[in-house]
């Protein structure tokens, strides 16, 4: 109840102001703070009367939107533990989640309905309610309800990372809360009024950042309905803030390359670069403040948006930290860092090499109480009280912290030299005929998505032959500048995109099973 007590006091004070808002058709609708409350009041006393306490294990399963909202207020009204699920997930990984977890309890809306049959004949469920154009009615499982003694864990966010298994962090209250206000105070993000959100909120990056800091500080939330529709939705909305992740702002930046070379944008030349930048700007509010995390982002991608006066505020975080670790503020940035450690977070460096890069590890309010059913592995996840993250990284003599890839990621050629690969696909994917890209294997090599509008758009229909030279040509000029170890010795296409995590990133795992 922690979290919903902290939120709360953020709504009382917002009675008459929209909260959040959803787009319906051509129109946004939103619920203020007095409407949620009295909503969340109801809702909060319906799901009691199904068996819903104090200690309750529920998965919660809906589209993300105003209903999402009010139905995860309700159950941490009640005290119950959640594990937060929408619809960026695919039905394969809300059931591999729930087969995990065995949540005694669910809601589900419509758009999963069929999730309810299934769910209802699990042993471990012994309600699903199932919400119909916001009628709740409940069905029956075969389990029993018991109350899950975790202490003061509130959310169980499930994380698959790009390294394939699922599993379960335990966050309470205080982990969530501190971040909020962490991210707010070093921000400094009073006088803002509106924030739209594409972000997944069964992700911590969504929730915790797009979401629950935003209320807590009295702004405004709208959420996206689509990727597809984000720009018309920022032309309208026009954010003082906005949550990213690389590769929206990566989109953002090919599309403007895209015109400076071709019709009226190479005949302007360089006043084509203001032209587009006046263009980006324009989606957004006159002092607006843009982040980028949740993955890597490339150098070229930050130094495009500060060439046209919209810089992008860098953050990094996992969802073992609430998320945020670390993040860049308009008065403290460095290029290509992540900023310095939030207040009260610690960073240290561990086993540092010749280059000063070592694993990152983390101490601080933010970090998780464990794995859910998970106790070997929390063990492991910590070393005399620094929660290892996993990343390579190293911390200048100012305290900016620099990520430089994934330890899990390293590949160690055959002559024992040490490779980060996101390096290398930070050149590679500079190219405007290149997609996406993944660089794996002891012999190093590149397995690239190609964009075959932009080869179309300059090569006209050819062959896959010829498709395989242009992009391989590509690799060899981009990257040429890198010492010979490092350089790509095959490359790989592939005609379809790479599967990708809820928040966009690569599974890199899953070339291994291909």
């Amino acid at each position: 109840m922690g979290l919903y007590r902290f939120l709360e006091r953020a709504l009382k004070d917002r009675k008459g102001k929209p909260v959040v808002l959803e787009r319906l058709g051509d129109r946004w609708y939103g619920i203020t703070g007095e409407e949620l409350l009295r909503t969340v009041d109801g809702r909060a006393k319906a799901l009691s009367s199904m068996g819903f306490r104090d200690g309750s294990l529920v998965a919660l399963v809906m589209k993300k939107g105003i209903e999402w909202f009010v139905t995860f207020l309700s159950l941490l009204k009640i005290g119950c533990v959640v594990i937060p699920l929408d619809s960026s997930l695919g039905s394969d990984e809300v059931k591999g989640i729930v087969d995990d977890a065995e949540p005694p309890l669910a809601v589900v809306d419509e758009g999963w309905l069929d999730l309810c049959g299934v769910l209802r004949e699990k042993t471990y469920i012994s309600r699903v309610v199932c919400s119909k154009r916001g009628v709740f009615y409940e069905e029956r499982g075969k389990g029993g309800v018991d109350s899950l003694d975790q202490g003061d864990v509130e959310i169980i966010v499930y994380t698959s990372g790009t390294t394939g298994g699922f599993k379960g962090v335990m966050l309470s209250s205080s982990n969530i809360e501190y971040c909020a206000e962490a991210i707010w105070k070093r921000g400094r993000l009073d006088g803002s009024e509106k924030t739209l959100t594409f972000l997944p909120f069964c992700h911590i990056y969504g929730l915790t950042c797009g979401l629950i800091t935003m209320v807590h500080g009295g702004i405004s939330v709208y959420i996206s309905s689509s990727l597809k529709k984000l720009k018309e939705e920022l032309s309208y909305v026009k954010p003082d803030i906005f949550m990213g992740v690389p590769l929206v702002y990566q989109k953002f930046k090919k599309a403007a390359v895209r015109f400076s070379e071709k019709g009226i944008g190479r005949f302007l030349g360089p006043v084509s670069r203001a032209v587009v930048g006046r263009s980006i700007k324009g989606l957004f509010s006159k002092n607006a403040i843009l982040y980028t995390g949740g993955a890597p982002i490339q150098r070229d991608v930050l130094e495009f948006f500060e060439s046209i006066g919209l810089p992008l505020l860098n953050g990094y975080g996992l969802t073992e930290t609430s998320p945020v670790v670390s993040m860049e503020t308009r008065w403290e940035r460095k290029m290509g860092s992540v900023g310095k450690p939030i207040d009260g977070t610690e960073v240290a460096i561990l086993n540092p090499g010749g280059d000063d890069v070592g694993e990152v590890a983390v101490k601080g309010p933010g970090v998780m109480k464990g794995y859910f059913k998970r106790s070997e592995e929390t063990k492991k996840a910590f070393t005399n009280g620094w929660f290892l993250t996993g990343d390579l990284g190293y911390l200048d003599d100012e305290g900016y912290l620099f990520i430089v890839g994934r330890k899990k990621n390293l590949i160690v050629t055959p002559e024992g030299k040490n490779v980060s690969p996101e390096e290398i696909e930070g050149e590679i994917i500079k190219s405007r005929f290149v997609e996406e890209v993944v660089v794996k294997g002891d012999v190093i090599t590149a397995y690239i998505y190609p964009n075959m509008e932009e080869i179309k758009e300059i090569y006209g229909d050819v062959g896959q032959d010829e498709v395989f030279r242009i992009i391989k040509d590509e690799v060899k000029r981009l990257t040429s500048h890198l010492p010979p170890y490092k350089r790509v010795k095959r490359v790989i296409l592939r005609m379809e995109e790479f599967p990708k995590t809820y928040t966009r990133k690569i599974k890199r795992y899953k070339l291994d099973a291909e």
